[in-house]
Formats: structure tokens, sequence, C-alpha cells
């Protein structure tokens, strides 16, 4: 899970992370200086061009400051503060202030999380589905037990039906889990969180109809994707990862 995911990359190259970074300064054209243009003795030097942009610049710019008990707080200049912008490479989330990077590293050691419980969620009803498969006659006989009033066939047919609900609603989330992991859009972990809690409903509907057994491993797992999806989710609508990234703008 420590692959490096292209998304991830398409974040960490945005121009927001890399705000830091001093443009590139323009040459200035040649001037020769004439010879009397000395200053006066207690004239007040002119400041350079180069320099004055500089300080602008600075001046526009946040700042990150520790506090005594660890948490961060930003300074804004005053045009920043008055026109309620966030700094380039921050991101505010209630009182929290964090940069783009350290939220990307929390974004990404989450995923590899949730990666983990797809993983064995997905593993827990391939088992699950393969033993009832080919203990199918007994799972028959055990419908038939209950629905006394259906004969052996249709109960025979019934089973096949709640295979094929249980194994749709494997694969629906084995799809949605592949989309949302390698793409990250807000969307995927929406649709699959909702998948998941489809997937316990139709194990508790299906349980009171006495056509199957709740497992309760696999009811836990589900649960705890769809948190850990709706969790993910809000991550990554914060970071704008369903929106393209723009292309810097071209040096003339």
């Amino acid at each position: 899970f420590d692959k490096p995911l292209s998304f991830r990359n398409s974040i960490l190259h945005h121009p927001a992370m890399h705000s830091d970074q001093a443009a590139p300064a323009k040459a200035a054209p040649a001037q020769a200086a004439p010879a009397h243009a000395a200053p006066a003795a207690g004239a007040p030097a002119k400041a350079a061009p180069g320099q004055a942009d500089q300080g602008a610049g600075a001046a526009q710019e946040a700042v990150l400051v520790a506090n005594p008990d660890g948490s961060m707080a930003t300074l804004l200049p005053p045009g920043l503060a008055a026109e309620g912008k966030s700094p380039a490479g921050v991101l505010r989330l209630g009182n929290a202030v964090l940069t783009v990077q350290d939220f990307v590293d929390i974004f990404v050691r989450h995923l590899g999380y949730f990666q983990v419980i797809l993983l064995i969620l997905l593993l827990m009803e391939v088992i699950i589905l393969g033993r009832k498969y080919v203990a199918r006659e007994v799972e028959i006989q055990h419908i038939h037990e209950h629905h006394t009033s259906l004969s052996l066939v249709n109960c025979r047919w019934l089973f096949y039906g709640v295979l094929g609900v249980e194994g749709g609603f494997l694969a629906a989330t084995l799809i949605l889990g592949v989309l949302a992991c390698f793409t990250g859009r807000p969307k995927y972990f929406k649709i699959l969180g909702d998948v998941c809690l489809g997937g316990v409903s139709a194990y508790f509907s299906l349980a009171c109809l006495r056509l199957t057994t709740v497992p309760l491993l696999v009811v836990f797992l589900r649960v705890l994707a769809w948190g850990h999806s709706h969790f993910l989710r809000r991550m990554a609508k914060i970071l704008l990862l369903d929106r393209p990234v723009p292309a810097p703008p071209a040096e003339v």
C-alpha cells in the first residue's frame, strides 16, 4: 500500500505546494550611471526596484508559527486578513491549520488503512460464499425446513438467488473499492459507503426471511468500511481531487 498514487503526485506538484519558492527574477536592463548622480550627504537612499518588489511580496505571505502547546497558528498580513483569503499551501479545518503536504500524508495513510479493511472484507465474503456453494445441498434443505410450503426445486432457485445477491454486493464492493483507491474521487467513496450499508441491510433482511445467516464479522467490516469511506470522502473533497490540477503558467 505504499505505492505512489497518481492523484497524490498531482497534489504534491500543485503550484500551491511550491508557493514559498521565489519566482525567477527578471533581468533588469543595464544602464550606465552618470558621473554626477552621486547622492548628496544626508539624503535618504532610494530603494532599488527589486528590493521594493521583494518587500511587497513578503508582506503578502502568511507565516506559520508553533504555539507552546504544539498547535500551529497562521499570521496573516492585513491584506489577506481583510479579504478572508487562505494562504497558498495552507488548509483550514475549523481552528486547525495544516499544510497541504501534511494533509496529503494523513489522507494517504488512512487510505492504506482503508485498503486493508477492504481486503479483509472481500476475503471473508469470498470464503463464506465458497463454503455456501460447496454445502449447497445442506443450505437448500435448511431453507426447505423453514419454508415447507415451497417445493425443493423452488428452494433451490431461492438459494441461488440469495447467493447471487450476496455475490453482487461483493462484486460491487470490489469494483468501487478499486475505483475509489486508485482515483481518489469523492463520488466513488460515497457510492462505496452506500453499497457497504446496502450489504448490511441485505444480510439482515435475508436473515429475517430465514434464507441465510448473518456473518457478524462481515457486518462489522462493512460498517467499518462505510465509516472510513465517509471520512476519506470528506478529505478528498477538501483536497479537491475530483478537479484537474491547473498547469503552471508558461514562462515567456
